[in-house]
């Protein structure tokens, strides 16, 4: 038996609520260049790495394991100057995880209920209507078990009066989905709407995956942090909303706490971002 492990970081990313209705998890991922007004500092660039160990046999006949470590990274289309990237390892469209074999549905543990509710919790008289197809790339998943990871204090302001907070709560700052792979089986995750090969796991392999959307000031900010320094770095949760048809008449953000205004944010964690009632537009 196997089992991928997929951690969700950094991301400017919405969790459907079909994980308990239509038993399916999409997770977006917006390329900001694709809008209007978003300096190219705030771009976003999606990686998907896969690590895993081979068993091999060296020259002593004795088998040991080799780390494995496989990649994709960058939303194709960007030009002018800019890195186009692997273009057999781009990431766009609609990714589908596959899992080969009999398998149970998508299941949710009770760690998982400390996800953000994003419409519920910080717009709970508005219906919201949003556009999962305004993400460039949509990963959607179907088997494993989704939990919350990190519990801690988010609070959230309106964008105007950012010293007021409007919701407190704990949420779970990052999630990850495990999804186990029997032995004779395999999973693939298949770039549908793309040139990008798939790729295959087999069962009776382990993988950590992990899916992120980091802006270009992640890696400096987190020197900085670890420098003791500290910097300016911009807000991306404002961003959120643009996946919005008709924005909420108030935008919402989250705060360091109630006396400062809304804090830098280049790491988009789902505790401030959480899951929404966004339409499965693509269940088969």
């Amino acid at each position: 038996m196997g089992t991928i492990t997929i951690k969700f970081k950094n991301l400017c990313a919405f969790f459907t609520k079909n994980v308990t209705t239509e038993k399916e998890l999409m997770v977006g991922l917006l390329d900001l260049s694709d809008f209007y007004d978003v300096p190219e500092k705030d771009w976003h660039t999606p990686k998907i790495t896969i690590d895993t160990k081979k068993s091999v046999i060296n020259p002593n006949g004795e088998e040991v394991l080799v780390n494995q470590t496989f990649s994709y990274e960058g939303f194709p289309g960007r030009c002018c100057g800019h890195l186009h990237g692997d273009l057999t390892r781009l990431i766009s469209g609609d990714i589908r995880l596959e899992v080969l074999a009999e398998m149970a549905n998508l299941t949710v543990d009770e760690s998982a209920n400390s996800i953000l509710d994003f419409e519920n919790t910080l717009y709970p008289e508005e219906a919201l209507e949003s556009d999962p197809l305004l993400c460039k790339a949509r990963f959607h998943f179907r088997n494993g078990t989704l939990s919350g990871v990190e519990l801690d204090d988010v609070n959230f302001a309106t964008t105007e009066d950012p010293v007021t907070s409007v919701s407190d709560g704990v949420f779970a700052i990052e999630a990850e989905l495990r999804v186990a792979v029997p032995e004779p089986g395999y999973a693939v995750l298949r770039f549908l709407n793309s040139d990008t090969a798939d790729f295959v796991f087999l069962g009776e392999n382990d993988y950590e995956v992990t899916i992120d959307n980091a802006p270009p000031l992640h890696e400096a900010h987190t020197e900085a942090e670890h420098e003791g320094e500290t910097e300016s770095h911009p807000n991306h949760f404002k961003y959120y909303h643009k996946l919005m048809r008709h924005p909420p008449a108030q935008q919402l953000a989250p705060i360091e706490d109630a006396g400062n205004p809304a804090s830098d944010d280049p790491f988009c964690m789902i505790g401030g971002f959480g899951k929404s009632n966004f339409p499965s537009a693509f269940s088969d």
